[in-house]
């Protein structure tokens, strides 16, 4: 099958990463050209517009082309999907109705992992890094983490964009997706007085952490044994979406502060009781959470339980690959249902 990435946010899609790239050629040919296409692949429908002239005459030169939109980012369905949990779509582009499938995190189990949540599988640092950082933590007891947590210079962390708006704060009930970015930011700006470190766009005198060459590691860096709690939460909750964002804070020895309905899957990786959870919380009541918090011997158990968890995750590699073969079976699984 013949495929073409298109639009400007075609790197967020599995198929641009080399990771599953490498593998998806066993099934898909990568052409050079649109017109060469029997896919056109797009990673969200926001991008049609600009491509209305090429996506017009790829379906003169062939009838029987197929759109399809493989979203990895739950943020960008609520932006721009319409009823994102519905995979046969059609938008008008220039007054001509277009079809495209729509495959994500809710129309989808392209997303539903096993073991290893699906972000973390796009690049192979997330794991080399996190196998480290794991087999250094677990070596630690109670009294370690009680000693670091003393000397922390931070009482709370934050990295991600600023996003204030209730725009940002829609919820989908029936389908369990709710929009956080609201809820984040305006709990990071509570915190800003509390010895707080905040780096991401739209914050004083701060960068866009995309810019940097290596933005992972640079988080890993700059907060690593340094902050009693870290912001966990993602932009949007749905329950198979989990990026990196929580695994640091543990890698970090940190506290996770996330966002996690009884179904998430989170609660299947540690141990719920192992992070403060905003889930039924609002900001004030967060933020007491976090100001009257002290490490009790049961909480510090279920943290290095987690801590366990996740060394045995990140401890087998094979389970970084059973993970990334299971996606390019359910992509091709997908793909050979176009009709």
């Amino acid at each position: 099958m013949n495929i073409y990435l298109m639009g400007r946010r075609s790197n967020k899609t599995p198929f641009y990463y080399s990771t599953y790239k490498k593998l998806l050629k066993r099934f898909f040919i990568f052409c050079s050209k649109p017109e060469q296409a029997d896919v056109l692949v797009f990673a969200t429908s926001a991008d049609f517009s600009s491509c209305a002239e090429i996506i017009f005459r790829c379906k003169s030169l062939n009838s029987r082309l197929h759109i399809v939109v493989v979203s990895e980012e739950p943020y960008w369905d609520t932006l721009w999907g319409g009823d994102f949990s519905k995979r046969h779509q059609q938008v008008e582009i220039e007054g001509e109705t277009v079809r495209y499938t729509y495959l994500n995190h809710s129309s989808s189990n392209l997303f539903a992992f096993d073991k290893i949540p699906y972000f973390i599988t796009t690049e192979n640092h997330f794991f080399t890094r996190y196998a480290l950082l794991f087999s250094r933590n677990t070596l630690l007891n109670a009294s370690d983490i009680k000693k670091r947590w003393a000397s922390y210079q931070y009482h709370y962390a934050a990295m991600a964009q600023y996003r204030k708006s209730e725009n940002h704060n829609e919820s989908w009930d029936e389908i369990g997706v709710y929009g956080l970015s609201d809820l984040r930011t305006r709990l990071t700006e509570a915190m800003l007085s509390n010895k707080s470190f905040v780096m991401g766009k739209g914050w004083p005198d701060s960068q866009v952490r995309q810019s940097l060459a290596d933005w992972h590691l640079d988080k890993l860096t700059c907060l690593d044994q340094k902050s009693r709690f870290i912001s966990a939460l993602e932009n949007t909750h749905q329950i198979n979406y989990i990026s990196e964002k929580i695994i640091d804070a543990y890698a970090l020895l940190s506290v996770p502060v996330y966002f996690a309905s009884e179904l998430h899957r989170i609660h299947q990786i540690v141990p719920p009781s192992s992070f403060i959870n905003m889930y039924a919380e609002d900001v004030d009541s967060t933020i007491m959470k976090m100001q009257s918090f002290e490490l009790q011997q049961d909480f510090i158990n279920d943290y290095l339980q987690a801590q366990r968890d996740l060394k045995h995750l990140f401890g087998d590699v094979q389970h970084l690959e059973n993970e990334r073969e299971r996606m390019c079976n359910a992509l091709i699984k997908e793909f050979e249902c176009l009709s």
